[in-house]
């Protein structure tokens, strides 16, 4: 009796899986590349600030390894703040502060609120795609890897638009970013993986301009009009 009960229950487990792999398929198949996208934004948007960590690793048109960068980044708003291994940069919305580390070098800059680089701003890029962002195609297909849903992106035929292609990996439960495969005009690659991202306290926007205590002794250029 216990037996044929087991033997009954395991073939309902694995009927239900199948049912619900089938379904998730379904749906997988039935999905645009923008509906990921704007599910990936809402994601972020569900965060007043947000503190993400990720790792780039540069590769060159011959898939040598160039350069491999780690930092971490904290959005609120059109605010962020980025520091990693090679330099620091500060914005508050209105102006941008560029400080090289090692270099001894502030640079300040007006915020251009039309444009987002991944590199400086992960959080403002990935938000921005699909949503108005006419630099590139999104694929309709939406493939999974794994535990993940993948779309494609290529770039329109425009100047000015700095990659080539890109692929943006989305956690399937969570639906945030983990992982944007990028390919340059010049065939060079960008892998950049998010390794975590997390919900953090507000912070007075003050707190993104660059500190006036570590003005001192820097060389500092404004290009600010």
């Amino acid at each position: 009796m216990f037996k044929k009960t087991l033997a009954e229950l395991i073939v309902l487990l694995i009927c239900v899986s199948t049912y619900a792999n089938a379904a998730f398929a379904l749906n997988l198949q039935d999905m645009k590349g923008v509906e990921l996208l704007s599910q990936m934004r809402v994601a972020l948007a569900e965060f007043a600030a947000v503190e993400l960590d990720f790792e780039v690793v540069v590769e060159d048109g011959s898939g040598v390894k160039i350069g491999e960068v780690e930092g971490i980044v904290r959005a609120q708003g059109r605010s962020y703040k980025m520091v990693n291994n090679e330099m620091e940069l500060f914005c508050d919305g209105i102006s941008k502060w560029i400080l090289m580390r090692g270099g001894g070098e502030l640079v300040i800059m007006p915020n251009d609120t039309t444009a987002s680089d991944i590199v400086e701003n992960p959080v403002g890029f990935l938000s921005s795609l699909g949503l108005g962002n006419k630099d590139y195609n999104v694929s309709d297909k939406v493939k999974r890897v794994g535990g993940e849903l993948v779309v494609e992106l290529s770039a329109a035929k425009k100047k000015g638009v700095p990659y080539k292609s890109m692929s943006v990996h989305v956690n399937g439960e969570s639906k945030l970013p983990s992982l944007v495969e990028i390919v340059a005009r010049d065939g060079s690659k960008y892998l950049i993986r998010i390794t975590s991202v997390k919900s953090v306290p507000k912070l007075d926007n003050s707190q993104f301009a660059f500190p006036e205590s570590r003005l001192k002794d820097l060389t500092v250029t404004d290009l600010r009009s």
